[in-house]
């Protein structure tokens, strides 16, 4: 079955404060998901309001205005619980991926991203498995293990 098939019907909630980054988004995720529902919030009282809704999925930028970072999370986790939140950001990923994915989120990636690695990290969220750039990963296996370097 593609994978396309069976989640049609996504509601997908698009947290930024840049209009070009939601208009990308929402470009990119409803080309590819035909049948979803792609809603968006601007400042952290739509998100709120917006997350409330119980949307399957949200993608969000931490550093929305008065977003305050991993508060942020937090607060959407206390309004839907079990929320599935993918972090989409411009802070390095060496030093926030694994703070973030402690408080809560099911996936952290870069605004640099390419589209195949946005639906990829989505599609992995949306199976309820974690997710992180090949990257991140490496970096959390070095602070856990050391580097053979």
């Amino acid at each position: 079955m593609d994978k396309r098939t069976h989640l049609n019907r996504l509601t997908i909630l698009i947290a930024d404060d840049q209009e070009i980054v939601l208009r990308g988004l929402r470009s990119l995720l409803s080309d590819f998901w035909p049948g979803s529902v792609i809603r968006e919030a601007k400042t952290v009282a739509e998100l709120i309001v917006e997350a409330k809704k119980k949307p399957t999925v949200i993608i969000t930028e931490v550093t929305i205005p008065e977003a305050q970072g991993i508060k942020l999370i937090k607060r959407i986790l206390e309004v839907q619980v079990g929320a599935k939140i993918l972090v989409f950001s411009s802070l390095n990923e060496r030093i926030f991926a694994i703070p973030y994915l402690k408080c809560g989120a099911a996936g952290y990636l870069l605004k640099n991203a390419s589209e195949g690695e946005i639906i990829a990290a989505l599609t992995t969220v949306l199976a309820g498995i974690r997710y992180s750039s090949k990257n991140a990963k490496e970096n959390m296996f070095n602070n856990a293990f050391g580097s053979m370097k």
